[in-house]
């Protein structure tokens, strides 16, 4: 019977290049464990555990990421801004509405004349006695309000725009130029056109005040 401690096996063969798993337990037992002839990848660990070459971002595509996002930024500055004048102009469309409308009705019920005096920024109102003659100086002013897009009058429905006229209202509540010293029945439109703004535009007639928007060629269509 042969003694199994008596048996010298020779060593297990190399694989792919390296040591078999005997030798290498040999010669680690030893002391004497050469540097692998195939050494591993250094590097973390990616999917599943396998070992990958360490890396980072190149310049190209760091330049490529800022390049993406800057024109992400531009575009959404650009819709900003957009919306911004939108929300503007219409504001003020309605709350210049809302004025008007006050002032005719303030005629009605004082039984006094009342007057919008506008400019390209500015509409100032003024109310009068019922014997008092009205001008541009004459009666009690009870606000000015600053406006942050301009107004113009249209002269025509094809884009060409004048400075507004004076608008008078009388104690029944109309339209009344004073002498011809108002122009009461105009169009004003605020400034710029042709933006997204749903409302931008105000038709005043004898009776009514009509808010719109307004459309080159065609004039304030009624909204």
């Amino acid at each position: 019977m042969i003694l199994q401690n008596s048996c010298k096996l020779p060593p297990p063969p190399l694989t792919g290049g390296g040591w078999g798993v005997g030798e290498a337990a040999t010669r680690r037992f030893h002391g004497k464990l050469p540097p692998h002839p195939n050494p591993p990848p250094q590097g973390g660990r990616g999917l599943f555990g396998l070992l990958q070459e360490p890396h980072g971002f190149t310049l190209v595509e760091m330049m490529v990421v800022v390049v993406i996002m800057a024109i992400l930024l531009s575009i959404g500055t650009l819709q900003f801004n957009t919306w911004q004048i939108k929300s503007s102009i219409d504001t003020q469309t309605r709350e210049l509405l809302a004025d008007l409308s006050d002032a005719r009705l303030g005629a009605i019920q004082t039984k006094g004349n009342r007057t919008a005096i506008l400019s390209a920024t500015s509409a100032a109102f003024r109310s009068y006695t019922t014997n008092e003659p009205v001008t541009l100086t004459t009666g009690r002013q009870l606000f000015t309000k600053t406006l942050k897009n301009s107004i113009m009058k249209a002269k025509d429905n094809n884009g060409t725009f004048v400075s507004c006229g004076n608008i008078g209202f009388n104690s029944v509540g109309f339209t009344n130029d004073f002498d011809n010293t108002f122009s009461s029945n105009q169009t004003i439109v605020a400034q710029p056109t042709g933006t997204a703004a749903v409302i931008d535009c105000l038709v005043v007639s004898t009776t009514m005040i009509n808010v719109g928007k307004y459309i080159n060629g065609t004039g304030c269509v009624f909204r």
